[in-house]
C-alpha cells in the first residue's frame, strides 16, 4: 500500500492493516504515544535529513531568532523540540533519537545529490508498486 502520509502508514500499521512500513521515525511516534503496539528498526545505515533554522533579517526580533536557534542546538533545546514534535536531533547526545539509532551509521544527502535521490525514489516507487500488484 501507498500512502499519501507516513503518519497514515504509522496508523494503519499500528491498526494491524499493514504488516510494515517503511517512513519517518517521527511519523510513528504519535501512535506510539497513543499506546499502539507498533516497533521500530532503523536502516543501517539510516538516512537522516539535516533540520535547519533560519533567521530573517528583516524580521522583528532577529537576535531573539539567533538566541532561539542557538537553544535549539543545544541538549536541552534538542530534547524539548523532540518531545514537541517526536522529531529529535539524531546528531545531538542524549537526545532519544541519538539514543534509539545507537551505533548505526548516519547517512545524508546533500542538495547537489538532488538527481540521485529522486532517481532512488523512482525506483523504490516502482519495486512497492510492483510488489502491490503482484498482492
Amino acid at each position: 500500500m501507498i500512502y499519501p502520509s507516513t503518519f497514515q502508514l504509522a496508523q494503519q500499521v499500528a491498526a494491524g492493516e499493514v504488516d510494515i512500513g517503511m517512513g519517518l521515525y517521527h511519523s510513528a511516534q504519535p501512535v506510539i504515544a497513543s499506546g499502539a503496539p507498533l516497533g521500530l528498526r532503523f536502516l543501517d545505515p539510516t538516512p537522516v535529513n539535516t533540520l535547519y533554522g533560519a533567521v530573517v533579517s528583516k524580521g522583528g526580533n532577529p537576535e531573539g531568532a539567533q538566541v532561539l536557534l542557538a537553544w535549539l542546538s543545544t541538549l536541552e533545546g534538542a530534547k524539548a523540540y523532540e518531545a514537541a514534535i517526536g522529531r529529535g536531533n539524531p546528531l545531538i547526545k542524549g537526545t532519544e533519537t541519538n539514543e534509539r539509532l545507537g551505533t548505526h551509521k548516519m547517512v545524508e544527502y546533500s542538495f547537489a545529490e538532488a538527481a540521485t535521490i529522486e532517481k532512488l525514489d523512482a525506483e523504490l516507487t516502482q519495486m512497492l508498486m510492483a510488489a502491490e500488484k503482484k498482492r
